[in-house]
């Protein structure tokens, strides 16, 4: 069934903030921390990373997207030595509270914190940013028009029209974590309540106490010991490490990348989304399908 999308401006005002704001972190898979700063934005302008000390200006828009394989994770790339990495949980927040115009001034080394794997950081931060309407400015959305279906592998998406963006999502995993479902009706309020504090989830398997696979924060390297409970670590007897927040936390965190991927459509998102097995393999396919059919 052919996709059938379009983008069209709606009665919601456009956002930005009133305060400037910093957050330093850790970074995920690299050395080294992160800093962030959030700055007010001119309407119409969009969400952008810029990078300290260097000239470069990058939207959070599909046309920079990199598709990074390794780490499973979405990326941003101005250039073959500049990217992005782990931008999904920040992005999250600003689509979650509802931000039209952003301006996001990272570290040189272009590094995000990774903060407790989820999206509670940013969004706490930014809340304390003060959002604020431009009210002359109206927003725009992307309006799913008629039922598609997006499939990649064993994981898959039906949309369908919605007048507001509802989002549910089944995965399946080895135990601890299962079979789980959650369904997400999609506003300021329930972001915040349900979806902001859901961590990541990460395999680990420890042999002989060998290199671990990536580097998060909170694990060492060489040993792969805990140290801090940034993250839902699994043993690889299938018992938790750290103690997850909630029965469905992980379907949660899926949601919530869900939600910073479709930050890089170029208005939010207007639809039901039925979601198998998501992954950020599955939600570029489907950014690349929007985009394509709206002309891009």
């Amino acid at each position: 069934m052919k996709p059938k999308v379009s983008l069209r401006e709606v009665s919601d005002i456009q956002t930005t903030i009133s305060q400037v704001r910093a957050i330093v972190g850790e970074a995920a898979f690299v050395e080294g921390k992160g800093k962030v700063v959030f700055f007010p934005a001119d309407p119409d302008s969009g969400i952008n990373f810029e990078v300290g000390g260097l000239d470069a200006l990058i939207p959070a828009t599909y046309e920079y997207l990199s598709r990074n394989e390794e780490h499973h994770t979405t990326s941003l790339r101005a250039s073959d030595s500049l990217e992005i990495k782990t931008t999904e949980h920040l992005l999250a927040a600003v689509r979650g509270l509802g931000i039209s115009n952003l301006r996001i001034v990272i570290s040189s080394k272009a590094f995000i914190p990774f903060l407790d794997g989820s999206a509670l950081g940013f969004t706490d931060m930014l809340i304390r940013s003060n959002i604020v309407n431009q009210s002359d400015f109206r927003q725009k959305r992307v309006i799913i028009e008629e039922p598609f279906r997006v499939k990649v592998g064993e994981s898959f998406i039906w949309l369908e029209p919605d007048p507001g963006l509802v989002i549910s999502a089944a995965i399946v995993f080895p135990d601890p974590i299962g079979v789980q479902q959650f369904r997400y009706w999609n506003t300021t309020s329930m972001f915040c309540l349900h979806l902001a504090w859901a961590r990541t989830f990460a395999f680990k398997e420890f042999k002989n106490e060998e290199t671990t696979r990536v580097r998060l924060p909170g694990f060492k390297l060489d040993t792969g010991e805990l140290i801090t409970e940034s993250n839902m670590i699994i043993y690889k007897d299938g018992k938790y490490i750290t103690d997850p927040r909630g029965p469905d936390e992980e379907a949660r965190h899926k949601i919530l990348d869900v939600i910073g991927d479709l930050t890089l459509l170029p208005a939010p998102l207007q639809g039901s989304l039925n979601i198998c097995r998501p992954s950020h393999k599955l939600n570029h396919e489907l950014l690349q399908i929007i985009y394509n059919e709206l002309g891009g």
